[in-house]
């Protein structure tokens, strides 16, 4: 009892006692208290649940119209091959190449048998088409199915080929994201107000056209600077540290911006930077609980195939 008695005193000595009579671990862990203690005030008072879980709508409805508008700039420039990299890259980064699925295929698998017996060749009077003799389950990643539905829409798709209403769905779609965005950022940094219609079109239509062209470029000159350091046997041991701390460094730096474009109000590049800072960490482990609760629990929920539905809610 005396030990927690003294315990007690302790902390209340810390949370209480002026900060001239602190030392510098006892000042910082007061400061730390009283940072958290106002996060969590914070996060009560903007209703961050009902925030992430609209986010979270959103991004289901909006993903693939997003790239699809996306790609069709990007088409317009040339820079297709640069945008299926990118591509690939965002949706590794992004977690969702460890949401998986049971889907079909009709290619045998590399054990099976032969058939005791060809099958006949089907009748080119009937109606339905003969079945294929394989129809194998197998696992295939929410990233793999985006990345053929966007290859296949950008080798089909044009504006030319779309109805007027087509287009116009398919950029509300993309823009409805962006507008979610900008809401929950300008409630969390206390705007004032919205932005006006016509500067907020100009700010989206920016953030989904250029956007993916700005990152394009930093992945080809990123790529043409490993392969110049690549080649020079001093420098090329720093190729492992920085391709691991690279992700990290990317991400920062893309919420930072992304906190201080967005809300309609001044928001400082050092505060902006701070919030990046923790974010990106609790993006990754957020990552890793996501992939664990798919492999272990996703597939044996009570919802069944709908099992991840609770999580975006």
């Amino acid at each position: 009892m005396k030990t927690l008695d003294e315990l007690r005193r302790r902390i209340g000595n810390l949370l209480t006692a002026p900060l001239t009579e602190l030392g510098s671990w006892a000042r910082f862990a007061r400061s730390q208290i009283t940072l958290w203690r106002f996060c969590v005030r914070r996060l009560h008072e903007n209703n961050v649940m009902a925030m992430s879980s609209a986010l979270s709508f959103r991004t289901i409805f909006a993903l693939v119209p997003t790239i699809i508008v996306a790609f069709l700039a990007l088409k317009s420039l040339g820079v297709v091959e640069d945008s299926k990299h990118w591509l690939r890259d965002f949706l590794d980064r992004s977690g969702l190449t460890q949401i998986t699925y049971m889907g079909s295929t009709d290619e045998p698998p590399p054990d099976a048998e032969p058939p005791s017996e060809l099958p006949e060749p089907p009748d080119p009077d009937a109606d339905m088409p003969g079945t294929p003799p394989y129809t194998v389950p197998q696992r295939i990643t929410v990233a793999e199915k985006i990345e053929q539905l966007v290859e296949h829409v950008e080798g089909q798709l044009t504006v030319g080929r779309v109805a007027p209403l087509g287009v116009v769905l398919l950029v509300w779609s993309a823009l409805t994201l962006l507008t979610t965005v900008e809401r929950c950022l300008n409630r969390i940094f206390e705007a004032s107000r919205a932005r006006g219609l016509a500067r907020r079109i100009l700010l989206y239509w920016s953030v989904v056209t250029l956007g993916p062209l700005v990152i394009v470029v930093a992945v080809r000159a990123g790529g043409g600077l490993v392969e110049s350091v690549r080649n020079l046997p001093v420098l090329s041991w720093t190729l492992g540290p920085v391709g691991w701390v690279a992700p990290f460094v990317v991400g920062i730096l893309f919420l930072a911006s992304l906190y201080t474009l967005m809300p309609n109000t001044r928001v400082p590049w050092r505060q902006a930077l701070e919030g990046a800072l923790l974010a990106v960490p609790l993006w990754g482990l957020a990552r890793w609980g996501f992939a664990a609760y798919v492999e272990r629990v996703g597939s044996q929920s009570l919802y069944g195939a709908l099992g991840l539905l609770p999580l975006f809610l």
